[in-house]
């Protein structure tokens, strides 16, 4: 399934391509509603139903989905397309579990918009219909001032977790709900109970969850010698949290910039972290990995350069298959064009192959760059798969699944999406 905002006359329309046979059917779930229509996310349970959520724009805005169910019949869920509550609902995202249950989380607005808050809605197994929250002010949120950028991942026994960033009255703070198990609750932090350090501005966390329930949060924060750095807190499978002492505990190296960070874990429990950050004129996907056993392989002060030496690269992502085959994607400069990128690692290498036996003794000193150098030995050649001839690409996705861990990578181009498998 692929998702994509389109022009219709002067309007953004949304399109939804579902694969059947040695094609594809396309569909508009916001045919017939008048508006701007964007910002697609895509989520298919195990019952075979694909979940479509998007943003839509008429005046004012709010957030709408539809339900693709197995048969191919198209559904609203609760008789209307429209999630949110007034006055707005919008910086959603979307996940899904092998049993059915499909979960929707989004960034409401308050008190006239004067502040926001996290909702999240339910749709169990075989069920038609979402549970909605009671009302705009059923958030998962502290009621403080602006919510931002609501994640969520699960994972296959139901624990769940949404990340967000706000403000407590001070600097910009991570926030965490946890649930556990699928008959679980999802939590409710206060004020006091954030993430990050105090001395910086939080953005963009990112959350990742493992079979087990350990999770992971990575974020980027500004710091007081203005330079930019990731940060990283862990949860053991018991729930016990480990959080950055202080603003001088980063992740990586602290850089010029850092943008896009990316966390997802494997099925073993291997973690993976990509960033893009800037040095000067360089910029770099970076990548770190901790194996099962909580050794990192390649540490966050000591990464894999995902991307090339000397060309630019930005925007990365990360998709991780059942098999625990793991992907990256990304946009490269060559010659003066933005080329869709991507990367798999090595498919001679099981997943509990540890980075040092990809190096001789003389080679292996257990410090940081060693074990850098080897992680590399773990990942396949870069792929270069959007066309020069035909302009930048943008807006690069990749998916990973099915039988033999099949690969797909999305992108604009020249105003067409562009399709592409990696081997």
């Amino acid at each position: 399934m692929v998702a994509w905002q389109e022009s219709v006359g002067a309007l953004l329309g949304a399109v939804v391509a579902r694969e059947v046979g040695g094609g594809f059917e396309l569909r508009s779930p916001s045919a017939g509603t008048p508006g701007f229509h964007g910002d697609l996310k895509l989520a298919a349970a195990g019952d075979g139903a694909l979940l479509v959520a998007w943003q839509h724009h008429d005046g004012e805005s709010d957030l709408r989905a539809k339900v693709w169910l197995e048969s191919g019949e198209v559904i609203a869920p609760n008789g209307h397309e429209r999630f949110s509550f007034a006055p707005y609902g919008y910086q959603h995202e979307v996940a899904a579990g092998d049993e059915g249950e499909m979960l929707l989380v989004w960034n409401q607005g308050l008190d006239g918009g004067a502040r926001r808050g996290v909702c999240v809605a339910r749709r169990l197994p075989g069920e038609l219909d979402f549970a909605r929250p009671a009302g705009p002010y059923d958030v998962l949120s502290a009621r403080l001032f602006f919510s931002n950028e609501p994640e969520i991942v699960r994972n296959a026994r139901g624990d769940a977790l949404v990340t967000w960033f706000e403000s407590t009255g001070g600097k910009l703070a991570t926030f965490a709900s946890e649930r556990w198990g699928f008959d679980g609750s999802f939590s409710h932090p206060g004020a006091e109970h954030f993430l990050s350090p105090t001395e910086g501005d939080v953005d963009a966390p990112e959350p990742a969850i493992a079979e087990d329930g350990s999770a992971a949060v990575v974020w980027r924060q500004a710091r007081p010698d203005v330079t930019m750095a990731t940060y990283l807190a862990t949860r053991t499978a018991s729930g016990q949290w480990t959080t950055p002492a202080n603003i001088d505990d980063p992740f990586s190296v602290p850089a010029d910039f850092v943008w896009n960070t990316r966390i997802a874990f494997t099925p073993t429990g291997d973690l993976y972290v990509a960033w893009e950050e800037k040095r000067g004129d360089d910029l770099a996907i970076r990548l770190a990995h901790r194996d099962s056993s909580g050794r990192w392989l390649a540490a966050g002060t000591a990464p894999l350069r995902l991307s090339r030496e000397g060309f630019r690269a930005i925007d990365p992502v990360l998709a991780v298959g059942r098999d625990g085959g793991v992907v990256a994607a990304w946009r490269e400069e060559i010659d003066g064009v933005w080329r869709a990128m991507a990367r798999r690692s090595s498919a001679h290498f099981r997943a509990d192959t540890t980075a040092t036996t990809a190096l001789s003794n003389d080679e292996a000193g257990g410090s940081e760059e060693t074990e850098a150098l080897a992680e590399s030995l773990l990942w396949d050649a870069r792929t270069t798969l959007s066309e020069a001839n035909a302009g930048d690409a943008s807006g690069v996705k990749v998916a990973i699944g099915g039988d033999g861990e099949r690969v797909v990578v999305a992108w604009g181009q020249a105003g067409r999406i562009r399709l592409a498998t990696v081997d």
